[in-house]
């Protein structure tokens, strides 16, 4: 039946997932035994067996200049692709960048005598229309908070500062950003509940969001935290901003492959802007 069709699709298409976050998360820790062959004074191994479903669990070890080994464990919500990545991502790059930061401040002569001060900004991932990340579903509010709540606790520098979005906002901005016609009746709802000027944090309610989205029979997580089919009918479809679906689609898959894609001035990638013209397009196969 359709129905037993669609089961088995989803099934496969999650244990694919799964495997390429297990590849993911294999591939960001220490794998290299011993580690320090030249050193006599102490041994060190390490190995992880995951349970059931792939998250965002990992170790990693590292000298200290020559005389201290520090080691971690830690642990990221969630499972699956998104998690292995920011399993990946927040391990390192945030918080070696700002070091490096304040490390280049130290390390240019002639520098100024107050000390430096580094502030790190981060947003919530909302998805958008007309992107290849159009379909992606958005985290869960607690996995957002639990995010940033770890990021928060991994930068102890004080002359580090750390600001993100507020999570609660960016899940009202997912539900809008994907949203359909049906989402008129919560504006409305929305209106006679008195919200106004939400862009000022003062003025902006959750709570009320959620009320107005009750009243008005609506699940904001059926537009914010789920992954739309790629063959599903999307409410923007009837608008043409040049830029074809199928590209997107295409560079959706190059992402998920860690794939890039050339410049535009190199070579056409047939995205379909080429379609609008005009004078200063970039696009090679426009220019004669």
């Amino acid at each position: 039946s359709a129905l037993k069709h669609y089961i088995a699709e989803a099934a496969s298409r999650i244990d694919k997932e799964l495997e390429f976050a297990k590849q993911i998360q294999y591939s960001a820790l220490p794998s290299v035994f011993p580690p320090y062959p030249n050193r006599t004074d102490f041994d060190i191994y390490a190995q992880m067996i995951t349970a059931k479903e792939v998250g965002g669990d990992f170790y990693d070890f590292y000298m200290l200049g020559d005389s201290t080994l520090a080691f971690l464990i830690a642990d990221v919500s969630g499972k699956g692709i998104p998690a292995a990545m920011f399993m990946m991502r927040a391990k390192t790059i945030i918080k070696d960048l700002a070091e490096s930061v304040i490390h280049e401040f130290y390390q240019t002569p002639g520098r100024a005598k107050k000390a430096p001060g580094v502030t790190l900004s981060t947003a919530c991932f909302i998805p958008k229309p007309f992107t290849p990340f159009q379909w992606e579903p958005q985290c869960e509010m607690e996995t957002l908070l639990e995010k940033q709540k770890y990021l928060d606790g991994k930068i102890t520098d004080r002359k580090i500062k750390y600001n993100y979005h507020d999570a609660k906002v960016s899940r009202i901005e997912a539900v809008f950003a994907r949203g359909d016609r049906k989402l008129n009746r919560a504006l409305a709802e929305a209106h006679k509940l008195g919200l106004r000027f939400d862009g000022w944090d003062e003025h902006f309610c959750y709570e009320k969001w959620l009320e107005a989205f009750e009243a008005a029979g609506i699940d904001p997580s059926f537009y914010a935290n789920r992954e739309f089919g790629e063959n599903e009918l999307l409410p923007w479809d009837n608008i043409d901003v040049g830029v074809t679906k199928e590209f997107l689609l295409r560079e959706r898959h190059r992402a998920y492959a860690e794939s890039t894609t050339k410049n535009c001035r190199e070579t056409c990638n047939a995205c379909g802007a080429n379609c609008l013209g005009g004078e200063r397009s970039c696009c090679p196969s426009l220019k004669k």
